[in-house]
């Protein structure tokens, strides 16, 4: 039997204590270097357009994470209401997941792709997809509160009128002027005909209204692709799982961390939908 001296007691503790912190240490280091999944940038993307279209955001909306509309009845009662917005790496990350930052997609002819952003609050999202894929895509924002919608409109007014876009444009070759609508209405009664593919920050949607949305969205014939922060059961259950694919998540940055979104597919030949019926709206 072998019989420990008065020091090794204490030895092995500052020996374990020592390896402890080293790990520690080691851990620490590896918790910097870590890049989330929401900060990753797409693999295809063009960073000085991007820098430029930020840069136009910034300017005219600001790049808040996100609004806070006040409604006032009188002077004493007052009520805040607050909503979060998906950030710049985001819309990059989320056109990617669409399928709509398809670089191989000649912009010499007029979009084939047309994004409807249902709840787009200021409509930061629809003009940036529309800036960064200008010829690639059409972009739509629809809004149902009106105070938002019109702080989207007068930046929007703002932006057109400074005359960044045209310099934009010849500056990075586009060929095309980038196409894109900011419309006040309640998504359950737009038109979306032309309409290929739609986005919903469904967070605060409830069961009832997801059901109600997925029914909507599948009688919509050219509509493609869906996206939504929340699953939506009815387009993929029962007997319409040979309509829409299992849904596939992809992380997205957000103004208030991150989230998972879900994208759903129609079963059908190509997302390959003119534009045109939408000019008719």
């Amino acid at each position: 039997m072998v019989k420990m001296g008065k020091c090794q007691p204490v030895l092995l503790f500052f020996f374990t204590l020592h390896f402890v912190i080293q790990e520690a240490s080691l851990l620490w280091k590896r918790e910097e270097d870590f890049t989330p999944l929401t900060s990753v940038e797409p693999p295809t993307y063009d960073r000085k357009l991007s820098d430029k279209v930020e840069a136009m955001l910034e300017k005219h909306w600001g790049l808040r994470g996100g609004y806070v509309d006040a409604e006032c009845d009188g002077e004493s009662d007052c009520k805040a209401e607050t909503y979060g917005e998906v950030t710049t790496v985001g819309g990059r990350q989320l056109a990617h997941a669409l399928g709509l930052a398809d670089d191989r997609i000649s912009n010499s002819s007029p979009p084939r792709m047309v994004f409807c952003d249902l709840g787009s609050g200021v409509g930061k999202l629809t003009v940036q997809l529309a800036l960064e894929n200008a010829g690639l895509v059409r972009s739509v924002g629809i809004e149902l509160n009106q105070a938002r919608h019109q702080r989207g409109v007068s930046a929007l007014e703002s932006l057109e009128t400074s005359g960044e876009v045209a310099f934009l444009m010849s500056e990075f070759e586009r060929q095309q002027t980038p196409e894109l609508e900011l419309k006040w209405g309640d998504l359950f009664e737009s038109d979306l005909a032309g309409v290929t593919h739609v986005y919903i920050a469904s967070l605060c949607f409830s069961s009832d209204i997801l059901e109600r949305l997925g029914g909507f969205l599948d009688r919509q014939s050219t509509v493609q692709v869906v996206a939504s922060i929340r699953r939506i059961p009815t387009l993929h259950k029962d007997g319409n799982t040979k309509s829409w694919s299992e849904p596939e998540p992809f992380p997205i940055s957000m103004s208030w961390g991150g989230a998972w979104i879900h994208v759903y597919k129609r079963n059908t030949s190509s997302v390959e939908c003119s534009a045109a019926t939408l000019d008719e709206t």
